[in-house]
């Protein structure tokens, strides 16, 4: 596996791990902090940009074997 998908990978493993910790906390502490619900988002976002990173790594991995 290319070593940068493999990067993305583990970070995206990191995120979600980040984000169970963050979606543990009880509705109404969640509800009422902004560090909670800035932090999830945040992880959120960075879960995404790493999936769309590899994404893009495995289309152009594709477009140089055509």
């Amino acid at each position: 596996m290319d070593e940068k998908i493999l990067e993305h990978c583990k970070m995206l493993n990191q995120y979600e791990c980040y984000l169970r910790e963050i979606s543990a906390s009880p509705k109404d502490q969640f509800a009422g902090s902004y560090l909670l619900k800035g932090s999830a988002e945040r992880y959120l976002q960075l879960a995404i940009e790493s999936c769309i990173n590899i994404g893009y790594i495995v289309d152009f991995m594709n477009s140089e074997h055509i």
